[in-house]
């Protein structure tokens, strides 16, 4: 399996897979900063193999993983992220030659195989997507405290290429800022990319949402779990003031930037 979380323990993995079946052995692959990993586990029964990929997708500490089933077992003195990764490009070769109704791997079924894993990369890479994610919704949070600190509800771009780099930003990842929450109507922006709140946005309501946003952030940081039940969220935001209406809107919102993960019972997870 691929995008193993980078503090991931072998507890971990053998905690969540042992709904699937008895486990023989597990082998992760060494930490590298920054980067998630990647994972073998074999079982003592076929059924158990079934059984976990069925859990493609799932989250293991924040990360969705990928999982697949190998062609044939990794042996102890195989290089083994190499072997992971070939182990996956076989089976998925292999499963789009039966898809073709064929016995036999063709050229085009592993070019297919090798461009579906990259876009599985892709979409579940938490590495460099995730930091320019996390970069472009900081710069917009310190645009937001810039304008409403200003009383203007604007920014020129001058004066947000100085903050943006004075806090360690890039000039690009300023300029995607801009065009993102431009696409979402957050702001106008005008020919020389001076940007202007639109009124809807930072009216009274729009600003409970930010202060409600700000203040499970506070507490998320402050508990060191950085989490919130929903129980909590309601006694926190109702004592301060706020309705369950607006907090309601705030999860939802904050949660479609993917600033956070809520589950069934609403209770939210910041992502990483």
């Amino acid at each position: 399996m691929t995008n193993v979380a980078s503090n991931a323990e072998e507890s971990h993995l053998r905690e969540f897979f042992s709904t699937a079946g008895e486990i023989e052995r597990i082998r992760v692959s060494a930490p590298k900063a920054n980067a998630t990993r990647k994972a073998y586990i074999e079982f003592t029964a076929s059924e158990a193999v079934s059984a976990a990929v069925l859990l493609n997708g799932c989250l293991l500490l924040n990360h969705p993983l990928n999982i697949v089933e190998c062609a044939y077992p990794v042996a102890e003195d195989a290089n083994f992220e190499d072997r992971v990764e070939l182990n996956a490009l076989e089976t998925g070769s292999d499963g789009l030659a039966r898809l073709g109704w064929s016995n036999e791997v063709s050229e085009q079924d592993v070019n297919e195989a090798l461009r579906l894993m990259e876009m599985s990369k892709m979409s579940l890479s938490t590495g460099d997507m995730d930091r320019r994610e996390d970069q472009i919704t900081a710069l917009y949070r310190i645009l937001l405290d810039t304008a409403v600190t200003s009383g203007q509800f604007s920014v020129s771009y001058v004066d947000a290429v100085k903050i943006a780099t004075t806090k360690g930003y890039s000039k690009q990842a300023l300029d995607q800022c801009l065009q993102d929450f431009s696409a979402l109507d957050v702001w106008i922006l005008d020919e020389q990319q001076n940007l202007i709140f639109v009124d809807t946005f930072v009216e009274s309501e729009e600003d409970e949402i930010t202060a409600l946003y700000r203040i499970l952030r506070d507490t998320a940081v402050t508990s060191g779990q950085f989490s919130v039940s929903y129980v909590d969220a309601v006694k926190i935001a109702t004592t301060k003031g706020h309705s369950k209406q607006a907090l309601d809107q705030c999860l939802q919102e904050f949660s479609a930037l993917d600033v956070w993960i809520l589950d069934e019972q609403q209770n939210l997870t910041f992502v990483e």
